[in-house]
């Protein structure tokens, strides 16, 4: 590795730290981190359903960091961020296939876990 890959190897890693499990090198010297998953997209809610509806369903599972809200044409949609994944990977177990309003509701890993680095 030289100098150059070494400070960015080196400011990746004090940056996020907090937010990932692991950071590495590949060996084609490329930066790799597993992030902790600790986000769940959540969908086909009822098109009624309010933030302060989900917080008080869903905070049982786990400490929630943040929420957003999406609605849509014919249903609503949520993703959720934990402070960990223990929580998420919980909520997702205890709620994939349940009804909310007659809606059968998915919940599922979000495919941006980008969103816990906020």
């Amino acid at each position: 590795m030289n100098a150059t890959e070494r400070t960015i190897f080196q400011s990746v890693n004090s940056a996020f730290k907090p937010y990932v499990r692991h950071i590495s090198l590949c060996p084609q010297n490329k930066i790799w981190s597993q992030i902790v998953k600790t986000n769940v997209f959540i969908s086909n809610l009822p098109q009624d359903i309010s933030e302060k509806y989900i917080m008080k369903k869903f905070e049982k599972y786990g400490k929630i960091k943040s929420l957003e809200l999406k609605y849509k044409e014919n249903s609503t949609c949520v993703n959720i961020c934990f402070f960990n994944q223990k929580d998420a990977e919980n909520l997702i177990t205890n709620v994939n296939n349940t009804t909310i309003n007659d809606n059968v509701i998915k919940a599922k890993f979000s495919k941006n876990q980008a969103l816990n680095l906020l």
